[in-house]
């Protein structure tokens, strides 16, 4: 059996017992339902390899068209290039001809003890992956992305420790689950959002702590049986008739009307809308570019165009009671809440705590009518605050962290703005899950850098310069697929002297733009393409 095949069996069976779980039943083969299952999860691109034409798979999206590409398992195959004539470097255009021809993109990076892996990319100690980007510490994952410590897990993302979930996002030790949305600590739950510590949950939102519940109506284990039931048999069925159910943003986003009216005094006093102070950021952004462009840049909105080129789309929405802003990012589904349903993590909370249908509405439920009947207490927020958080401005969700601005999952990290997901990090600007890193700009899927810009998938690098796919890579320019190197351009070591003259003429060069057009023109996903 192919080596893909094999796979997808595996992942089929798997599906059926996720099922049996949800449902009590199987429901189909996995094939049919694979459609609805990638619908949201981050898309996966495709390129074939340069070296051996076969089809690699990437996590990463933005590299461009017409660029290099190889396998990781191929990497061995490179010929070796000669040395870079450094002395026929004049500037930046032959920097960059000398550079490319030996600049390949790298994909299908199966990293650790991982086996049975296919279609997928960025999976490090992980079995059976099918179709699914970023797993890590993982097993039976099929459409899914952004999973840590987790089995069973089909159309999900941003997972933690969790099993059995199907269409489930934001969600940390989760299991049985359908349709769960930033959600923790739940078991036995179907179409929940915000909820935490909870079980046998059905369309509730906003809630803490509740069992046998449903449209946050607790019920005694004899009454919510029935209704459980009732309601999750409906679900299989649509599920099982059209290969896709509606999203809880679409069952939320159809509900008419609202319900807080006698709670609307108490729900205006909870926010308190503080002017955003951007001084801190201001100054850690210009301390940052200094040590990275030798000169400082000032006021870092003019620069937002640049920074977030190549970070994940984010809007700001406003809550329907408070008009409070609040970040909306294009991870976890947080885009499609309704704007019409959105309200402040305060507010939701609020809501949660005082409003729940009553056992006639509940016990008239059905999955065909259910926007009309959870109308009353179907609320989102996009914010997400756990522990001691300051200064964060325009950021929903927050862990630990200090002086953050538009950086959506920032976590046990300080002075960030238009980043994604920096973790245990400081001063990072326009990157996407940074991690352990210091004082980077648009530097991306990293660890462990320090004084870093444009780096890509690389690991223990710094004072360093378009990287891609480096370890241990230091005081070096325009790496790709390179370990252990220090004063290098091109893959090049050219020494001390030759490297502080080459750093200096791209200094130059990406200042002259920053000045004129607030930008550097040039990002490591464009870096090895001879277009």
């Amino acid at each position: 059996m192919e080596p893909a095949l094999s796979v997808y069996s595996q992942l089929d069976k798997c599906w059926k017992s996720t099922c049996r779980v949800l449902f009590g039943k199987e429901i189909g083969e996995l094939k049919p339902f694979q459609k609805w299952l990638s619908l949201n999860t981050p898309a996966l691109a495709h390129a074939p390899s340069s070296l051996t034409g076969k089809e690699i798979t990437y996590s990463i999206e933005d590299y461009c068209a017409g660029s290099k590409r190889a396998s990781l398992d191929e990497i061995w195959k490179l010929k070796k290039f000669p040395p870079i004539s450094i002395n026929e470097i004049k500037d930046i255009d032959s920097l960059l001809s000398a550079v490319q021809e030996r600049a390949y993109y790298t994909g299908n990076i199966i990293l650790g003890n991982s086996n049975f892996i296919a279609g997928s990319s960025n999976c490090n100690d992980s079995y059976y992956v099918l179709d699914s980007g970023v797993i890590s510490d993982s097993k039976y994952v099929c459409n899914s992305s952004r999973a840590k410590q987790s089995e069973f897990l089909f159309g999900s993302d941003a997972i933690g420790e969790s099993k059995f979930l199907v269409k489930c996002c934001e969600s940390y030790k989760n299991v049985r689950c359908l349709e769960a949305w930033k959600s923790q600590s739940c078991a036995d739950c179907f179409y929940i959002n915000g909820v935490m510590n909870s079980s046998d949950c059905l369309f509730c939102f906003n809630v803490q702590n509740k069992r046998n519940a449903i449209g946050n109506l607790e019920l005694s284990r004899e009454k919510y049986l029935p209704l459980k039931e009732k309601l999750v048999s409906e679900i299989a069925h649509k599920l099982s008739s059209a290969h896709s159910l509606p999203s809880l943003a679409q069952i939320v986003g159809e509900c008419k009307g609202h319900s807080y009216s006698p709670l609307l005094a108490e729900l205006k006093s909870l926010e308190k809308i503080e002017k955003p102070n951007l001084s801190k950021i201001n100054s850690v952004f210009e301390t940052t570019s200094n040590l990275l462009f030798g000169k400082k840049l000032t006021g870092i909105d003019t620069y937002s165009k640049w920074l977030r080129a190549h970070v994940l789309k984010m809007e700001v929405g406003k809550s329907i009671i408070s008009s409070k802003p609040m970040l909306l990012a294009d991870y976890s589904n947080y885009l499609l809440y309704p704007r019409s349903r959105l309200v402040t993590l305060l507010e939701a909370e609020h809501i949660g705590k005082n409003l729940h249908l009553d056992e006639k509405e509940a016990s008239k439920l059905s999955f065909q009518n259910i926007s009309e009947g959870i109308s009353k207490i179907a609320y989102l927020s996009p914010e997400y605050f756990v522990g001691h958080n300051e200064n964060a401005i325009e950021c929903s969700t927050q862990y630990e962290s200090l002086n953050a601005y538009r950086s959506p999952g920032t976590s046990f990290s300080k002075n960030t703005a238009y980043s994604f997901w920096p973790r245990n990090a400081e001063c990072i600007f326009g990157s996407s899950m940074a991690f352990e890193s210091f004082y980077c700009i648009n530097c991306y899927y990293c660890e462990n850098l320090n004084r870093c810009f444009e780096a890509d998938s690389s690991k223990s690098c710094s004072d360093s310069y378009y990287l891609h796919n480096c370890e241990n890579v230091r005081n070096s320019m325009f790496c790709f697929n390179a370990k252990n190197l220090s004063y290098a351009v091109g893959n090049t070591v050219v020494g001390e002297a030759q490297f502080k003259k080459t750093k200096e003429m791209l200094l130059n060069w990406a200042n002259e733009n920053l000045e004129k057009k607030k930008e550097v023109p040039l990002s490591i996903f464009e870096a090895g393409c001879s277009d």
